[in-house]
């Protein structure tokens, strides 16, 4: 059916429908993607809420996003949890060091560890998986990442997961994912925790996950072959994260632990690690207990996840070039293996204000080309020192402060 028609079945009922000559169009929608919410008519809505978030096209494991009459269980958000109740955030602070409290979310965690979670049948295909959550600032980094991709010719289905407005920027580009209007109950899927929701949704077999400000600078063909040995393959972090609070954890009996696990980026075999996932879900499911006791949030969850279950992984090397973590395949003995995936979290690609560009980095030439064409106010100036980044920083801190005037 046109989508002219489409409009006219859908939208009829809608007052924000217009019309322009023989065009019906919606300027609710063409000026504000989020403008359905505050639509009186239902009918509206709903077209609103297809347009962001289409179907399922490639054999997903569940017939939609939204859930309705005579929709299947989600093998995800209707699995048992140990820990009942929403999360409550008006408990008194501290609640979270209390022995009772430890005592059950260590045996809620030990729980789904032993549970025998079996994969979808129905997951299909490779594909790439990338969250925008709760600040718009960081759509740039999405768009950059996606129209990059495809300038070098991966044509993998990547999926956006958000939970704020988004652009047209990448219309026909990609799959973008409302959460906002998931019919599926979850306990928490903000912040953090979106990536692991996401990625479980995806209805993807194979999944490379990335950080909205990371992006790919060589086709990832070879790392998804690594998936053929090991159920996960990831990148090693800095010094410093992915510490557990081993005096809480020590009942759990982990005789090993992986390498600290970078979060912003690694790949997963989800009929070979479904479990593995639903643990690090439930993990993040109780983030106001877990990421208050170990440091680094989801990514200490993987940590413990793969030591506690054993998992057959792989972890990668990387080089660490101020202002990005530049990510790396395996190479030959003693040579650096070939660059894939840059993750610059010192310089995030804002579209608010000024980002520099550091010619040092991988198809930073292009990064920087696509940024200035869709967010033009975005690109401007040489790479800055360390010494005049910490002088920045200082100003910044004295002008919020009011030391300073206001620029």
């Amino acid at each position: 059916m046109p989508e002219i028609e489409q409009r006219r079945n859908i939208c009829q009922a809608c007052p924000a429908l217009a019309r322009d000559g023989d065009r019906l169009w919606c300027p609710a929608w063409d000026d504000n993607r989020t403008a359905w919410q505050n639509c009186p008519q239902s009918k509206h809505a709903r077209w609103q809420a297809r347009v962001v978030r289409p179907e399922p096209t490639c054999g997903k494991w569940h017939a939609s996003w939204t859930r309705g009459a005579g929709c299947p269980p989600c093998p995800v958000c209707d699995a048992p949890d140990p820990i009942q109740g929403p999360e409550d955030r008006t408990r008194p602070e501290g609640w979270w060091r209390e022995a009772a409290e430890e005592q059950r979310h260590l045996a809620a965690f030990a729980e789904v560890c032993r549970r025998d979670y079996q994969p979808p049948e129905n997951l299909h295909g490779d594909g790439i998986v990338t969250c925008l959550y709760g600040d718009t600032r960081f759509w740039p980094q999405i768009v950059v990442q996606v129209k990059l991709a495809r300038s070098l010719g991966i044509r993998l289905p990547i999926f956006v997961f958000h939970d704020v407005g988004v652009g047209r920027e990448l219309d026909g580009l990609c799959t973008l994912v409302d959460v906002r209007q998931f019919g599926h109950a979850f306990r928490k899927y903000d912040h953090w925790a979106l990536k692991t929701f996401a990625i479980a949704h995806s209805g993807l077999a194979r999944v490379l996950f990335l950080d909205g400000d990371a992006y790919l600078v060589a086709d990832p063909s070879p790392l998804f072959a690594l998936l053929e040995q090991y159920a996960f393959v990831y990148w090693e972090n800095l010094e410093g994260f992915n510490v557990l609070d081993e005096k809480l954890i020590a009942p759990l009996g982990i005789a090993s632990m992986p390498l600290r696990v970078q979060g912003g980026h690694y790949l997963i075999d989800l009929r070979e690690a479904w479990r593995e996932l639903m643990v690090a879900i439930h993990y993040n499911n109780h983030a106001d207990f877990w990421w208050r006791r170990n440091t680094s949030d989801d990514e200490a969850g993987w940590r413990l996840t793969l030591g506690a279950l054993g998992t057959r992984y792989l972890c990668l090397d990387f080089d660490w070039q101020y202002p990005a973590f530049i990510c790396r395949g395996p190479g030959a003995p003693g040579a650096p293996g070939t660059p894939y995936i840059v993750h610059r979290p010192q310089s995030k690609l804002y579209g608010h204000k000024i980002t520099t560009a550091y010619p040092h980095l991988p198809r930073e030439g292009e990064v920087m080309a696509i940024l200035h064409a869709e967010f033009p106010a975005s690109v401007s100036g040489p790479p800055e020192t360390q010494a005049q980044r910490i002088s920045r920083r200082r100003r910044d801190r004295r002008r919020a402060l009011g030391l300073i005037a206001p620029k």
